[in-house]
């Protein structure tokens, strides 16, 4: 009874011990690293297959046929202080610059690393890198100008990590970032090139300055002529207002006078007519002209005449006469009249009461 339990209590442990080493060899990749498991790993496409590499994943490692390894994926940075490289024009430069490199997670890359890089220490894959990227910075530094190192940087490290990452590929590692801090040359050529870029860039800007003041000038000179002309404008404007509201003002002045002058003739005409009216002479409606007092009354203008002849200059002895013949002349007048009824035109005359004289003035 006690062999059997024994037995028993060895089978369970011998199995716990089983299940325990199996789970223990199944190994999860962290992702900071990747899973090289080597050994009995198959056969690739090619026929062989050093190593599987796993990143982020896990595997079961079978014991004794297989084994396993980790390698760190934590950048790597590299100070590359290249001296005394020879550019294109065979002048001696120096190029300081920094790398920063990583085993690479390529499914091919990462091979080989494993093949490369398995087993080496951070330092020694420190140095590895650094003398590939010395050989490499160097070459480029040969196949370019100063002026295209100093003047165009992104194609100068566009050359760098093409040429680097190229070659560090080879050992599992991957380029990932290329910074040059300065470049320097003992001949002065780059301190000269410098010179003659500030130089350029200050007669640039005194150009463009002075094109500037000039454009200045001549947007100045331009605002004053316009503004002289639109004052000139304005004062040929003022002055034509001023001459046309004069001209009005003595237009309308005239006009005003010679209204008041016909008002005042028209007041003085109708006062002179009051003025006849009042001492009773006939007026006429026509002011142009005045009718004489004597026509259309018949015989007055004899009568008129008679009293004239009483009051001339040849002294009493020809009133008397007058006046002895005064009965004799009227009678003789009218004996006479009737004579000039006989002739029809002096009687058609006298009928319309114009006098023989006037008449006869007339004819």
């Amino acid at each position: 009874m006690d062999y059997v339990l024994i037995a028993i209590v060895v089978a369970v442990v011998f199995v716990f011990t089983i299940l325990y080493s199996l789970f223990k060899r199944y190994k999860r990749c962290p992702s900071d690293q990747i899973l090289v498991v080597y050994g009995k790993v198959g056969k690739g496409p090619d026929g062989s297959h050093s190593a599987k590499c796993i990143h982020g994943g896990a595997a079961f490692i079978w014991p004794v046929i297989q084994d396993y390894s980790f390698m760190d994926l934590t950048p790597i940075s590299i100070e590359v202080n290249l001296t005394n490289a020879l550019s294109r024009q065979n002048i001696r430069v120096d190029v300081p610059s920094r790398f920063t490199v990583a085993i690479s997670t390529e499914p091919g890359v990462m091979t080989n690393a494993a093949e490369r890089l398995l087993g080496l220490q951070r330092p020694a894959i420190h140095d590895l890198a650094k003398d590939i990227i010395f050989g490499q910075l160097r070459l480029v530094v040969a196949t370019m100008d100063i002026e295209e190192i100093n003047n165009n940087r992104d194609k100068f490290l566009a050359n760098v990590a093409s040429n680097v990452e190229a070659e560090i590929k080879k050992i599992g590692m991957k380029l990932i970032n290329v910074n040059v801090t300065d470049i320097k040359e003992e001949s002065g050529y780059i301190e000269a090139l410098g010179k003659e870029a500030a130089a350029k860039a200050i007669n640039e800007a005194k150009k463009s300055v002075a094109e500037q003041e000039k454009i200045g000038e001549i947007g100045k000179a331009e605002a004053d002529r316009e503004k002289d002309i639109t004052i000139q404008t304005t004062l040929k404007n003022r002055d034509v207002s001023i001459a046309e509201t004069q001209r009005d003002r003595d237009t309308m002045i005239a006009q005003a006078n010679k209204d008041k002058s016909i008002l005042i003739a028209a007041a003085n005409r109708d006062e002179s007519m009051v003025k006849r009216k009042r001492k009773g002479i006939p007026v006429s409606n026509n002011p142009k002209r005045t009718p004489s007092p004597w026509k259309g009354k018949p015989g007055a203008y004899q009568d008129r005449a008679v009293g004239s002849r009483k009051k001339g200059k040849r002294g009493g002895s020809r009133e008397t006469r007058h006046s002895s013949g005064k009965d004799t002349g009227r009678e003789s007048a009218g004996r006479s009249l009737p004579r000039r009824e006989k002739s029809g035109r002096c009687a058609s005359r006298q009928g319309k009461g114009i006098p023989e004289r006037q008449h006869r003035g007339k004819r």
